[in-house]
């Protein structure tokens, strides 16, 4: 038993993390932007372009960013005027905060006006 503590003790003495976190910047992203080296970001929300009911009929509204080229839908709401309750209906979107890497690329994407990211350096 006492080896295995050992052993533990010794393992978790030889972990080392990848850095310590320092506050650079806050930014507003809304054109292609990539994580500079030595950094990361934490994207901790997006701010819509769009509103949230229009006066047709039907209607589908979701807020897209881009990370590394790819979608990812971080909210939306689609309504359709067919039953008593409004037919609401509410889809699974990316939670925030997203923590990105350096030399991540992102960007808005559909009803995105910008992305609130907040810089740290990645100390030694």
């Amino acid at each position: 038993m006492k080896f295995i503590l050992g052993c533990i003790f010794l393992g978790i003495g030889c972990l080392h993390a990848q850095g310590t976190l320092q506050f650079n910047r806050i930014l507003l992203v809304s054109s292609l932007d990539t994580v500079p080296s030595n950094k990361v970001w934490k994207v901790s929300s997006v701010l819509s372009s769009s509103q949230l009911h229009t006066n047709a009929p039907s209607t589908a509204i979701s807020t897209a960013i881009s990370i590394n080229g790819s979608t990812v839908f971080v909210s939306g709401r689609s309504y359709t005027e067919q039953s008593a309750d409004g037919n609401q209906s509410f889809g699974t979107y990316t939670q925030m905060p997203i923590w990105l890497p350096a030399q991540t690329t992102l960007a808005a994407g559909a009803n995105a006006l910008s992305i609130s990211v907040i810089e740290f350096n990645v100390l030694p």
